[in-house]
Order: structure tokens, then C-alpha cells, then sequence
């Protein structure tokens, strides 16, 4: 039902609509938010008591709405969570179904264990003054430094952090998190560097490769 309401709001309305079936796997947000999706739909039968962990019980509605507040915000998307409610097979369902803007905000969000009907006006421009600032992927993703995010399931040691220098101060990518701190490979307010916060650091005018190198 969820994945027929999504490819007919996609047939009529203009936009990008994605489906994620789990909404505690923020990669699955991520994946439909590097494909522009304004509005993602989100099904889920959460139990209100977890067998494994029952002391996590008493948070599991703050959780649940953490990870799609968090799945919204960080992908610049409107997530519309639809969730079982009351009681299936024995099993007490979390319910909580909710509308959330791409800015984190819970715009509309059922408020019992029955039925219930909550309606929101979902503008899908909202999240682009998002997408083009702070979730700017083309600009700010920096895929060569979380390649274990897909090569990794379990917990493992810790990567090797060290910085490894490139063959040449010509190829070297130097970063800057914030105006006054230095990037890994050398000291931009000593060295030259032209570069603001965020991005790549490049030649001040009239300092060359050897300067850079610091």
C-alpha cells in the first residue's frame, strides 16, 4: 500500500519520491538523497517491547523518531513515517506515525495506538536551501575517507589514521575545518593557502608549489 501511494503521488505530482522499508538504517537515506528524492516514505512494524534489550523500551518511540528526524534533516527530505499501530500476532506495535520536514521538524504526528489520519502541507522546496548549503554533497562529499562504510559490516580495529603524504605537492588535497584551524598536511595561515573553510586548499597569489608544501 505505501509503495502504491508513492508511484502515484510520483505519476501526479511534480518531485522526487523514494521508498525506505527500515527506518533505522540511515545509509538507505542517504542513498535516496544522493539521487535528489524531495520526499521519502518510510513503513514500519516496530514492536514496542525489544526481547533482545528490554531497557531500551521505555526510548524506543524517541528512536524511532530520531533516526527519520535525522534521515530528513541530513538529506535535505521530507520523510513521511507510516507505522503499525496496536496489536499483531500478540505483538504491542510502536505506532507514531508522523511528517517530518526536511529541516528535522515534526510537522504532524499521530498521537494514539489506534487509527488515526494527520495531514500536513509538504512543500517540496523547503529542503532546497539545505541542499545547497549545508547538504551540498557535490561539494562537501568526501567519499575517499569513509570507503569502510561499504567494505565493513561488523565492528572491527580502528583504521589507520595517520596521515599518508601524496607523491607530489602538486596532487596533495588539503582541508580546512574551519578559518583558523590547519589543514593535515601543513599550516595554511603560515604556508599561503587562499582556500576558505570546506573546501580544497589552493595557492595564495604568488606562493608556489614549494611553499605549500610546508
Amino acid at each position: 500500500m505505501l509503495a502504491d501511494y508513492a508511484n502515484v503521488l510520483a505519476s501526479k505530482c511534480r518531485g522526487s519520491f523514494g521508498r525506505n522499508l527500515d527506518d533505522f538504517r540511515f545509509a538507505a537515506y542517504r542513498v535516496l538523497g544522493l539521487q535528489g528524492v524531495e520526499m521519502i516514505f518510510c513503513g514500519y512494524n516496530t514492536p514496542v517491547h525489544h526481547p533482545a534489550a528490554p531497557d531500551h523500551d521505555r526510548l524506543g518511540q524517541f528512536h524511532n523518531e530520531l533516526c527519520m528526524q535525522s534521515g530528513a534533516y541530513q538529506n535535505s527530505s521530507w520523510v513521511i513515517g507510516v507505522a503499525k499501530a496496536g496489536i499483531e500476532e500478540g505483538v504491542d506495535m510502536i505506532a507514531g506515525s508522523c511528517i517530518i520536514a526536511p529541516n528535522g521538524e515534526i510537522v504532524a504526528r499521530c498521537t494514539s495506538s489506534g487509527d488515526e489520519c494527520i495531514v500536513s502541507d509538504c512543500d517540496l522546496d523547503l529542503g532546497r536551501s539545505y541542499r545547497e548549503t549545508t547538504f551540498d554533497f557535490a561539494r562537501h562529499r568526501r567519499v575517499e575517507h569513509y570507503r569502510m562504510i561499504v567494505e565493513r559490516t561488523g565492528r572491527g580495529a580502528a583504521a589507520d589514521r595517520s596521515f599518508k603524504g601524496p607523491s607530489s605537492a602538486d596532487s596533495l588535497i588539503r582541508f580546512k575545518a574551519n578559518p583558523h584551524s590547519l589543514c593535515p598536511a601543513h599550516s595554511c595561515a603560515r604556508a599561503g593557502c587562499a582556500s576558505g573553510p570546506r573546501s580544497r586548499c589552493v595557492p595564495a597569489a604568488g606562493a608556489g608549489a614549494a611553499d605549500l608544501a610546508g
